[in-house]
């Protein structure tokens, strides 16, 4: 009984999400012109995003169970489990959910560059390079215009990759 709430909540969560944010994609292209700028791509993106989350959250029918520190994600869909793409669809779960979150992030320091930083609103249409973010940099730029390359950077982006 338990598991048939929890596939009603999630066909009710993957409904009103494919509603609220078909919604939210259509006043953005619609209504908001230019009052929000570059913003409203930010949305889309993250609107798109959310929608292709819910159908992978739905396809897979995932359970989520936490007890203390231990965190553990699995599928509750037979058919994947019979076919042998279990693995690689709840794998694909979790990196569509980090990606929603990721780029909620994203929106989050966007609109803090925006509001409080006014100095540095023009580094967006020019080199990512000359703003402080939390990612690696694979290379750099020396005194004279050359690159030099971030090896250590390069090979943990492998490990992350992988």
């Amino acid at each position: 009984m338990a598991m048939l709430w929890l596939h009603i909540i999630q066909y009710s969560g993957f409904s009103l999400a494919q509603l609220t944010n078909a919604l939210l994609i259509y006043l953005i292209l619609t209504r908001s012109g230019k009052l929000f700028g570059s913003y409203r791509y930010v949305m889309i993106v993250f609107a798109v995003c959310s929608m292709i989350y819910s159908i992978v959250e739905v396809f897979t029918e995932v359970v989520i169970h936490i007890k203390g520190p231990v965190f553990i994600v699995f599928m509750d869909n037979a058919w994947l489990t019979r076919t042998g793409w279990g693995n690689e669809v709840t794998t694909l779960y979790c990196a569509s959910f980090a990606l929603v979150i990721s780029l909620l992030a994203v929106q989050f320091f966007y609109r803090y560059v925006v509001t409080c930083k006014e100095e540095l609103k023009v580094y967006y249409n020019v080199d990512s390079r000359n703003l402080a973010f939390i990612a690696p940099m694979y290379w750099s730029s020396g005194k004279n215009g050359e690159k030099k390359w971030n090896i250590l950077d390069c090979i943990g982006s492998l490990d992350v990759q992988l």
